[in-house]
């Protein structure tokens, strides 16, 4: 449920972000998008050295020598759980860079509405933050494991009819339609991924900070790569993002159902942190 809530957070950034770049765009020269990310990440920082100091008692602490890291990161690449839910993260995150990075492309040059953009691109963070906000709801009542499956279920129908959209004439289908099936689409995955990142951490407690940014630098890294690979399959049509997204969204589902075996739920594992503390 924390990890949905901080993903609605998180995709707040989506909704006004083209917005804010356009409001930058007419005060300054286009170099100004390059400069307030530098500065506003150099705050952060700042904020963080001051405001958030380590909250793990000195006796719960690990090591952080290099033997002790490797040690570490080993225990996260074999276990079984960890490592497919990991992948499925990627995989889903491919799916939405996807449509991050040609997003624009398609309302510019597909749909031929480039003064739409903001607007429909928030209409996708919008539905990204209610996917994620629905699933901290759920998951209370469902449980992790039983949302897993109904989230792979209901993104795996919703992959299949977008890319049956972007087949429409040719790859050009009305606006609304192929907006519509995204919107519906990308719900999915805002429910899979604080899922998936939740019970990929369950087996793994004792390392739970070498878990939490190999998952995350993994799953970032990878998504953007594979986002690179259907950005630069556009060919003037929704065609290619629906099939990547198609691909992208099976490999993740075969994760989860298939790789990652019986998913230990963090309920069942609760006995297994007791043993260890």
């Amino acid at each position: 449920r924390t990890m949905s809530l901080a993903m609605a957070v998180y995709l707040v950034v989506p909704i006004i972000a083209p917005s804010l770049g356009e409001a930058l765009l007419l005060i300054s020269p286009w170099r100004i998008v390059f400069v307030v990310p530098a500065l506003a990440a150099a705050a952060v920082m700042i904020w963080i050295l001051r405001r958030l100091p380590e909250s793990l008692p000195v006796d719960k602490r690990r090591s952080v020598s290099p033997k002790a890291l490797i040690s570490a990161m080993g225990e996260v690449l074999r276990n079984r759980q960890t490592a497919a839910l990991g992948l499925a993260v990627t995989f889903f995150f491919g799916a939405m860079t996807s449509f991050i990075g040609s997003s624009e492309l398609i309302v510019d040059d597909v749909f031929g509405r480039p003064g739409m953009f903001a607007l429909l691109f928030g209409v996708v963070g919008c539905a990204l933050g209610l996917g994620a906000l629905l699933n901290s709801r759920l998951v209370v009542k469902h449980g992790v494991d039983m949302m897993l499956r109904y989230g792979s279920i209901y993104v795996s129908i919703a992959a299949i009819a977008m890319f049956a959209v972007s087949r429409i004439n040719s790859g050009i289908p009305p606006l609304w339609l192929f907006w519509i099936s995204l919107a519906l689409f990308m719900p999915g995955v805002s429910m899979l991924v604080p899922n998936c990142n939740t019970a990929a951490m369950v087996p793994l407690p004792h390392v739970a900070g070498m878990a939490s940014a190999a998952l995350g630098a993994v799953s970032t890294a990878g998504g953007a790569v594979l986002g690179s690979l259907a950005d630069g399959a556009f060919d003037g049509t929704v065609g290619p993002f629906g099939v990547h997204a198609l691909i992208y969204v099976a490999l993740g589902v075969l994760c989860v159902i298939v790789l990652a075996g019986k998913v230990k739920t963090p309920t069942s594992a609760v006995p297994l942190v007791s043993r260890r503390t």
